[in-house]
């Protein structure tokens, strides 16, 4: 017996309809979302303890450049990730656009 259905095939939302939901929360909430919370918090986290792990002690001055600098990274990941996304999006729709109106003509 399959532990998982393959009867039926997993139908996956085409990348401009999920990046479309994604864009209506906003640039703010997906850079602190996806790159605050989501990159730079759990590197700096997970650096901190394995530095914890491996070292026994920690320097005050390493973890204060840890807990800021790391998601400051995700910070600027998050920006990044937004104006890839972002400029992907627009030509998909451009393209899309142009395919409509050469079907009308």
């Amino acid at each position: 017996m399959a532990a998982f259905r393959t009867d039926r095939p997993r139908r996956r939302e085409p990348r401009t309809t999920r990046w479309a939901k994604v864009r209506s929360q906003g640039k703010s909430h997906f850079v602190w979302y996806y790159g605050v919370l989501g990159v730079g918090v759990p590197i700096a986290v997970f650096k901190i303890v394995f530095d914890l792990s491996d070292r026994g002690d920690f320097p005050l001055l390493s973890l204060l450049l840890n807990i800021i600098l790391l998601p400051i990274c995700g910070l600027l990941i998050g920006f990044l990730t937004w104006s890839i996304s972002e400029r992907k999006y627009q030509r998909r729709q451009q393209r899309r656009d142009s395919e409509q109106i050469g079907r009308v003509v």
